[in-house]
């Protein structure tokens, strides 16, 4: 059982790593820097398969391709940045008083007992004050 699971990794991680080798040997031959044995690797996966070859048409044909540099010369990385940047800065800033309020209530624990503690000791030297006084 194990030598089958072990046989279905393996045959996994080799079916992943192919799916980078092609789409690395396909996005070399869109940019014409393929070399020798490379080609015929890609020849040898376009034959294999028809729907390689289809995927390959696919990927290559300038409509694509027209498309793909129209999306990427619509977004305004600018704007998109300032609204990241934006979204970042609001969270630091949440958290930041997420952070002064519980050192807030923190100090406000510590000082209210040594304020009352504070009054109660002045309001005795007072009263000692005026008997002492009498």
């Amino acid at each position: 059982m194990l030598e089958t699971e072990e046989k279905k990794i393996y045959l996994f991680m080799d079916k992943e790593e192919n799916v980078f080798k092609i789409s690395e040997l396909i996005t070399k031959s869109l940019s014409y820097c393929l070399q020798e044995g490379e080609l015929q690797e890609l020849e040898k996966w376009l034959a294999e398969d028809e729907r390689h070859r289809e995927l390959f048409d696919q990927w290559s044909s300038t409509e694509l391709m027209e498309h793909k540099v129209g999306e990427y010369e619509r977004l305004d990385y600018m704007r998109v940045w300032e609204e990241f940047r934006k979204v970042r800065q609001d969270k630091l800033s949440a958290r930041r008083r997420r952070i002064r309020i519980t050192w807030m209530k923190y100090a406000a624990m510590f000082i209210v007992p040594l304020g009352i503690a504070v009054a109660l000791l002045s309001k005795e030297d007072i009263k000692e004050e005026k008997t002492f006084f009498h």
